[in-house]
């Protein structure tokens, strides 16, 4: 179900990307929240609210979630009730920028839960009889050891499909013992791409010239310039008077509290050579960094969705039927939260 899934919405299999862990949990962005950022880009600018069934108690970091939150609030917390706790602030752990997000039980505890669905006669997933205390996708990384054994118990073929599954893994990326691997829950906190074809595939930016505001990266893959413009939008909107065509430069103008002032690319037509000049930078390093991250996205990209999903603005747009991927200069406000979300280097 998990490569159906995956073939569905992205045309690519897990033997490529390999499974999710914790730190990678690729299956909610490809899954859950690329599809649905994509439907909220049908409604135009249209808002759209939604209700979270989360609690704050549930982990640290939902303990830091407000009430409700809007996407693209810049200023202090707007009072949007009498009621004290109840606030709209700046989101920026919200995934879709459309979004206002309503939090009703986030301050109750599960007990309150439990006392309102058994007092109302609501309808609850029998898995909680079952013995499971959370209920989200059976072969999730982040269920407790509890909920692997009660999976056995319920639903062993789909378990032990899993685990041969798991276990190819293991044996694809060399692990010495690959029933240990697995049996051992190794695989959920897998990080990086170890053993996979595109472990590799950071690229590394190297000096061109003699002062240290140039660099030079080679790709694998040829320039197309139309594509390869759009990886480097959130980096600066091109400025078309101050770009050279002959020289096939494009100057992108940054946004000036991202730390720098423009970014000049020469990418020759079918070349395989990027070379980018970063002007009035405090940090060179850290720009180059970026550029690397856009540059390696532009060779591997796999049109997962994932960027898109992380936009707060909604400003990408991708198709992996169409080969699509396309950045909406007049949404993106240059907040580099596609860029460095998930590095790319």
């Amino acid at each position: 179900l998990l490569n159906q899934l995956l073939m569905k919405h992205t045309g690519l299999s897990e033997e490529q990307i390999g499974p999710p862990s914790r730190v990678m949990r690729w299956c909610c962005t490809i899954f859950k929240t690329g599809p649905i950022s994509n439907l909220f880009q049908s409604f135009g600018e249209q808002r759209v609210l939604a209700f979270y069934g989360i609690r704050a108690n549930e982990s640290l970091r939902r303990s830091g979630y407000a009430r409700v939150t809007i996407s693209g609030v810049d200023s202090k917390p707007i009072p949007i009730d009498e009621e004290e706790d109840l606030y709209a602030i700046p989101a920026s752990t919200a995934k879709i920028g459309q979004q206002i997000i309503a939090s009703p039980i986030l301050n109750w505890s599960e007990f309150d839960v439990w006392l309102y669905i058994l007092l109302r006669g609501l309808d609850f997933n029998d898995a909680y009889r079952w013995g499971f205390s959370r209920v989200g996708c059976w072969l999730c990384p982040m269920n407790s050891r509890w909920s692997d054994v009660l999976t056995r118990l319920y639903f062993p073929e789909q378990a032990d499909r899993w685990r041969e599954q798991l276990i190819r893994f293991a044996r694809r990326i060399g692990k010495p013992d690959p029933e240990e691997y697995v049996d051992d829950r190794a695989w959920v906190r897998r990080f990086g791409g170890a053993g996979m074809e595109n472990r590799f595939a950071g690229l590394a930016t190297r000096p061109c010239g003699e002062g240290d505001d140039t660099v030079r990266i080679e790709l694998e893959r040829p320039i197309v310039q139309e594509r390869l413009i759009e990886f480097f939008k959130p980096l600066g909107r091109v400025d078309l008077v101050r770009s050279r065509p002959a020289l096939e430069e494009f100057l992108l103008k940054a946004k000036l509290t991202n730390g720098w002032t423009a970014l000049r690319l020469q990418a020759i037509e079918g070349d395989t050579v990027l070379r980018a000049t970063v002007l009035g930078a405090r940090d060179p390093a850290r720009v180059f960094s970026l550029v690397r991250s856009q540059a390696t996205k532009y060779q591997m990209c796999l049109r997962c969705s994932a960027c898109a999903a992380v936009c707060p603005q909604g400003a990408i747009t991708v198709s992996a039927d169409q080969d699509f991927y396309e950045i909406d200069e007049t949404r993106c406000t240059r907040c580099l939260e596609c860029v460095i979300h998930f590095g790319s280097t």
